[in-house]
């Protein structure tokens, strides 16, 4: 339906930071046949410069929602197929993504809705399957700051759950949506089922760990922690 694939590309746009908020962007039907349709999009941005790149991004995060929607598709993804796609799972079998599939714990979400607060014991990682969900940070000095934006496909959660450290950020959904909930337990069993996992969880907290560490908020939210003791707790967790 036309309005489906209107919310999916307001929330494709939600995703591109070189989109001003406002005035909001726009979508239409430009032409309309029995087997496809033309849409057409009106946003803005800062400065023209950045028009071309504003233009691809908007264009590949379409493509994202359409894809993980199931639109020109016969369904959506499955959650096993969507767990799939997500990089960290990539090396998962199919009997493996299956298990894990039926292990996820699934999570409605509406604008507003907090997943998860700053300073919350970290637990659990969360797989998106629809919506579009903002990472803020609170300041030391006050006020709060955005970090960005994630959407289907997408992973987060990862960095406290292997570090035993606190989020060290809010996740809140700007729209309706979904995700799905991958215990700690849950995750220990595949580590300890499929090795291959160790090196994709690790370059990701080690990813993690990089963005927190050039970013002075970060320290100041952890000001004890150092970076050998976080690779002693990643070791720890891995068993090695």
């Amino acid at each position: 339906a036309s309005g489906t694939v209107f919310e999916l590309m307001r929330q494709a746009a939600l995703l591109c930071p070189e989109i001003l908020p406002a005035p909001a962007p726009s979508f239409t039907i430009r032409r309309s046949g029995l087997t496809s349709c033309t849409y057409g999009a009106r946003f803005f941005v800062a400065d023209t410069p950045v028009m071309g790149g504003a233009k691809s991004n908007l264009l590949r995060q379409i493509r994202r929602q359409f894809h993980h929607a199931g639109v020109s598709r016969p369904a959506p993804l499955s959650t096993a197929e969507l767990l799939g796609s997500v990089v960290l799972f990539e090396a998962l079998s199919a009997a493996e993504l299956e298990s894990l599939a039926s292990d996820v714990a699934p999570r409605s979400i509406e604008p507003g809705d907090v997943v998860f607060h700053q300073g919350d014991p970290a637990n659990s990682l969360f797989v998106i399957e629809a919506g579009i969900l903002e990472i803020s940070r609170s300041l030391p000095e006050g006020g709060t700051d955005t970090i960005g934006r994630i959407g289907p496909g997408e992973y987060i959660g990862e960095l406290g759950l292997i570090t035993k450290s606190p989020r060290a950020f809010t996740l809140t959904s700007l729209t309706h949506g979904r995700a799905l909930e991958v215990s700690g337990a849950c995750l220990q069993k595949l580590l300890d089922s499929n090795k291959t996992l160790h090196a994709a969880m690790e370059r990701s907290v080690r990813r993690g760990m990089e963005l927190l560490d050039r970013d002075d908020a970060a320290r100041a939210v952890h000001p004890a922690e150092q970076t050998a003791d976080l690779f002693d707790r990643i070791r720890a967790f891995f068993h090695v």
